[in-house]
């Protein structure tokens, strides 16, 4: 009885793509990758503890003493403090506002980023696997968001929802789901065709059984090399927005808003407020995608022993 039992239990496709002792190798191997991954790592870091990194709180605008605004790289302040990378125009040290910028754009990243996932890894897997009506709407929806392009869509979110964080981060994840869905619907539709999906449903599994511990499983490697490139996007987004002015306040200033404070100052010579921010921005970004590549490399399929 136990054997026909086990015989009757249908067995899902080993999910493909996610051990992590095959990323990590794969880093290993490639010098650019490793030095990626821990830059990013630094960066995560330095975001954290930027309350103790810091020499002062940008954010506290009662602090800032505009004697000490736009002085150049490893100059002395009026209270002797030294100014590593300079000051910005509100007098805010240029090492402590990129920490607290690199919170703020590592955490809007990745919050929107995940929301992000949930919802379109929901959509994409309802759509994927029911077919019919519902995919027909919900991709035609997905098409009609991807025909327009997603920077003017944030743009018009942030005008009608306001400036803040909390704003932002709407605005991202409405423009980002779409990707994730698309994703999570191809490859719903191929692991629904499978075996293992077939005995499930002649079993009669429930469909949130079937969809939750049986294909969500086996289309993560797509999601999760999905989600380190809009992670990446996302960042991205979010400095471009507040460089344009829509997007976070001036006393929350992000590695964007830092750009854009210092770019009036550009052609008096006075680099160091958009240069040293902007430099940050592109490493970490840079970074990122790197570390996609690597990562879609590593979960392919055709590479497993």
């Amino acid at each position: 009885m136990a054997s026909d039992h086990i015989l009757l239990e249908p067995v899902s496709a080993a999910p493909q793509g996610l051990s992590i002792t095959r990323v990590i190798a794969e880093f290993k191997g490639h010098p650019l990758a490793a030095l990626s991954a821990l830059f990013f790592l630094f960066a995560v870091l330095a975001a954290i503890f930027a309350p103790l990194l810091a020499t002062q709180n940008p954010y506290d605008l009662a602090t800032l003493n505009l004697m000490d605004s736009r002085l150049p790289p490893h100059s002395e302040g009026m209270l002797g403090e030294v100014f590593r990378l300079g000051t910005d125009d509100l007098g805010r040290d240029m090492v402590s506002a990129i920490l607290y910028g690199l919170r703020i754009s590592l955490m809007v990243g990745l919050v929107s980023s995940l929301v992000a996932m949930i919802i379109g890894t929901i959509v994409g897997l309802v759509s994927g696997y029911f077919g019919k009506v519902i995919d027909s709407v919900a991709m035609r929806l997905v098409d009609m968001q991807l025909s327009i392009p997603a920077i003017l869509v944030a743009i018009i979110l942030l005008a009608v929802l306001g400036r803040g964080v909390e704003k932002i981060i709407i605005a991202l994840v409405t423009v980002q789901w779409v990707y994730f869905a698309r994703t999570a619907r191809g490859s719903a539709l191929v692991e629904t065709k499978k075996e293992y999906v077939q005995a499930c449903t002649v079993l009669g599994y429930s469909h949130f059984r079937i969809i939750c511990f049986h294909i969500l499983p086996n289309i993560l490697p797509p999601l999760t090399v999905v989600a380190t490139v809009e992670f990446a996007v996302a960042i991205s987004l979010e400095a471009t927005l507040s460089f344009l002015g829509v997007g976070l306040p001036i006393t929350e200033p992000s590695l964007g808003l830092l750009i854009a404070n210092g770019f009036a100052y550009l052609l008096n010579g006075e680099y160091w407020i958009s240069i040293f921010p902007g430099i940050t921005l592109l490493l970490l970004v840079f970074s990122l995608n790197i570390m996609s590549d690597y990562i879609r490399v590593a979960i392919n399929p055709r590479r497993q022993a």
